[in-house]
């Protein structure tokens, strides 16, 4: 069992990693980055922070961001058989990022 101090430590470290995947996609978005974004969807996937606050929606986010990365022939992935269009990915990384910037605004 973790220490309340180390729970808050925790907390911290968890709300600057989503500011920063926050800030981060936003970039990634405006270059159209896609190899950047699944880097950012993966860590986010298993980020131990969000799953010891039982943050699923941080892991849904993160397999989203995943997926989006079909638009990148070059990246081969589980989801490189998806075929999303440059507009539907853009909308699914904007919600994704909505979604992330909500539960910021929850701890």
């Amino acid at each position: 069992m973790l220490s309340e101090a180390a729970k808050q430590r925790l907390k911290a470290s968890l709300i600057q990693t989503l500011q920063e995947a926050v800030v981060q996609l936003d970039e990634a978005l405006k270059n159209n980055d896609w190899r950047r974004i699944y880097a950012i969807g993966h860590s986010l996937k298993g980020n131990s922070g969000a799953h010891f606050f039982g943050l699923e929606r941080v892991r849904l986010v993160g397999e989203t961001l995943e997926k989006v990365s079909a638009l990148d022939p070059s990246l081969d992935t589980r989801w490189s058989h998806l075929e999303l269009t440059p507009e539907a990915a853009k909308a699914l990384t904007i919600e994704a990022r909505r979604t992330l910037q909500d539960v910021l605004a929850s701890l």
